[in-house]
């Protein structure tokens, strides 16, 4: 199962780096990876590249969003304490782009719901099902 976190409807995306600064405010442990933001979001282009040659229409704007957003992009960790694996998420920030939040088992999804509940509540976002 994956989240996403997105304002309100009428309302702007912070940028990466305000996001970054609020995270930083809610948890004793922010990590974050301007390298791995941008090769998640190269990745991301290949995948829309690939729709589109294999007969998917449409994509040129969103490829041509990522592409400008690229090297803003960055992928972030946050958790109350960095030892524990389950009790942390992980994601990436990309502007003008919801953010997605997923899970490797429902035992992580349980024990990361109150660290979304207040990554949401840190960045004024709402949170839906992907």
């Amino acid at each position: 199962m994956t989240h996403k976190l997105m304002p309100d409807d009428g309302k702007p995306y912070l940028a990466p780096d305000e996001v970054v600064r609020r995270l930083r405010d809610a948890f004793a442990f922010v990590e974050t990876d301007a390298g791995q933001g941008r090769e998640h979001v190269q990745a991301m282009i290949v995948r829309f590249i690939k729709m589109q040659t294999g007969g998917k229409a449409g994509c040129d704007a969103h490829i041509d969003r990522l592409q400008k957003a690229r090297d803003a992009a960055v992928v972030v960790v946050i958790a109350d304490d960095g030892r524990s694996q389950d009790g942390r998420l992980r994601f990436a920030v990309i502007p003008e782009e919801p953010i997605i939040v997923g899970y490797w088992s429902g035992r992580h999804q349980r024990l990361a719901e109150p660290l979304l509940k207040r990554f949401s509540e840190a960045l004024g976002y709402s949170v839906d099902l992907a």
